[in-house]
């Protein structure tokens, strides 16, 4: 039992300290190691989305012109 408390915590440790800003992503760091990977993960999961969703939107609605290549650097 003590093994499995120090590896709980151990971990819950782990977690808390390797996510940036894991107030600002609303990422509930309160409950066991268990919860706080389910909640960055479902986190992650939905920012991964929406961008993926804004990223396709932008790619449609871009337009080339005949002399987009013609502009030197």
């Amino acid at each position: 039992m003590d093994e499995w408390k120090t590896r709980e915590a151990w971990t819950k440790t782990l977690l808390t300290f390797n996510i940036k800003n894991a107030d600002g992503l609303e990422i509930d760091t309160t409950g066991m190691a268990a919860s706080i990977w389910k909640s960055a993960k479902d986190n992650y999961e939905t920012y991964s989305e929406m961008t993926r969703i804004n990223a396709n939107n932008k790619l449609r609605t871009l337009k080339f012109a005949d002399n987009d290549g013609d502009q030197k650097v």
